[in-house]
């Protein structure tokens, strides 16, 4: 059983799901990597608009498989377990940083135990909706997200971020002002404008 399930739910929707729901998807070493890779593929795959990152089963994921040998024996003698767990939390410190360096938007489509009532109120999470509607509602957000120019979301991305890590207001303004014009610069800004003139979904083709 692959423990990565990668599924296009339509187009430019991305699906990505942590499968080990025996161990409430746990992520052990050999899933870091193929997160990592997957993750470096989004990057130039610009037919993706929109990722959804789900877990198998009731839980989204316990974290890090504690059970999980991580290292053979020869990698143990060669460095040392301190050695080797700075080595792991580098590894999920890198796959954290290449989730946000993503052009599309990750939608989180979490089920499993929260206390769902205190996260939407602290804005840890967009809505609270049941386990077995929770895929259906974030396509839902992606399908929201496909009506705009893709260059558009990028920058728009990339501009909250930069808010978020404490840029001044006279630092954001001048970013965002470049991101509205790149953006109604471009062929996808023209087709969006054309498309909500003639009542139509857009058709962007990523210039």
């Amino acid at each position: 059983m692959d423990d990565i399930l990668v599924t296009d739910l339509e187009a430019g929707v991305r699906q990505i799901t942590l499968n080990r729901p025996d161990a409430l998807n746990a992520i052990n070493h050999p899933m870091y990597e193929r997160l990592q890779e997957t993750f470096d593929g989004l990057k130039k795959d610009f037919r993706v608009r929109t990722v959804l990152l789900t877990g198998a089963g009731r839980a989204f994921t316990a974290g890090h498989d504690m059970r999980d040998p991580q290292r053979s024996e020869a990698e143990k003698d060669a460095y040392g377990n301190v050695y080797l767990n700075v080595l792991t939390l580098d590894k999920v410190g890198a796959l954290i940083a290449s989730i946000k360096a993503l052009p599309q938007p990750v939608i989180a489509a979490i089920k499993g135990p929260v206390l769902a009532d205190e996260a939407l109120r602290s804005g840890l999470v967009l809505k609270v909706v049941p386990d077995d509607d929770i895929v259906t509602h974030a396509l839902a957000i992606a399908r929201q997200i496909a009506l705009n120019a893709p260059l558009g979301v990028y920058m728009t991305k990339q501009a909250l971020w930069m808010n978020m890590q404490g840029a001044s207001l006279e630092q954001a303004i001048p970013f965002e002002n470049r991101g509205v014009h790149t953006s109604q610069a471009s062929e996808d800004g023209a087709e969006k404008l054309r498309a909500f003139q003639d009542k139509r979904p857009p058709e962007f083709r990523n210039r």
